[in-house]
């Protein structure tokens, strides 16, 4: 519960999850892949359903104030729960800042066939604006103002992206800039694959 009158902390944006981007183009081709998952989550906050095409979706929604960032989790005050929110992201990005901060987080983990889940995590703070979305897995849906198609050139494979500045196109282990709206975020490429892609979208 806010106090009353608010605090700074409470009233003002959070800071950003940030982007060590010099780093991430020295390693971010070699993170391997990107996941999620909740430990500890109330049972009201899952579900599961299935798709007509026969797939499987397991979905955890959480609301509460960050109140750890360790390596590879965030520590959440969730009413009386404290959930953890599980990670593998590439190292060059930074959520230190967040600690302290109310978000909101959706975890997505989509089985269609064999292999493994198409991953999808997107963080908004309390006032709903995207912070972060990564994703992992096959190539996602246009969405958030964003259209995602594969390409492959001289350069080998690389992910085309539609975006309010036009159509930009980026290999894996490069940044672009990408516009969204009035919103400006940095899509780092880990992997950019036949229909096997992974991504972290930050805002700036």
């Amino acid at each position: 519960m806010a106090s009353s009158p608010p605090t700074a902390r409470e009233s003002a944006h959070p800071p950003l999850p940030r982007l060590i981007e010099a780093t991430f183009r020295a390693h971010g081709a070699d993170e391997g892949v990107i996941f999620f998952c909740v430990e500890a989550a109330p049972r009201e906050a899952c579900r599961t359903h299935s798709t007509p095409d026969g797939g499987l979706t397991f979905e955890t929604r959480l609301t509460g104030t960050v109140v750890a960032v360790l390596p590879g989790e965030l520590r959440l005050a969730h009413g009386e729960h404290r959930p953890v929110v599980r990670h593998l992201l590439p190292g060059a990005v930074d959520l230190s800042a967040l600690r302290g901060h109310r978000v909101s987080i959706d975890i997505a983990q989509r089985y269609l066939g064999r292999g493994r889940a198409t991953i999808d995590a997107e963080l908004r703070d309390a006032e709903g604006r995207l912070l972060l979305w990564a994703h992992d897995g096959r190539t996602p849906s246009d969405q958030l103002g964003l259209a995602f198609r594969r390409t492959l050139d001289a350069d080998g494979q690389r992910l085309s992206v539609g975006h309010a500045g036009g159509v930009s196109h980026v290999s894996a282990g490069d940044v672009l800039r990408v516009r969204a709206g009035a919103d400006t975020f940095d899509l780092a490429v880990v992997r950019a694959g036949a229909d096997d892609v992974s991504f972290v979208l930050l805002r700036r």
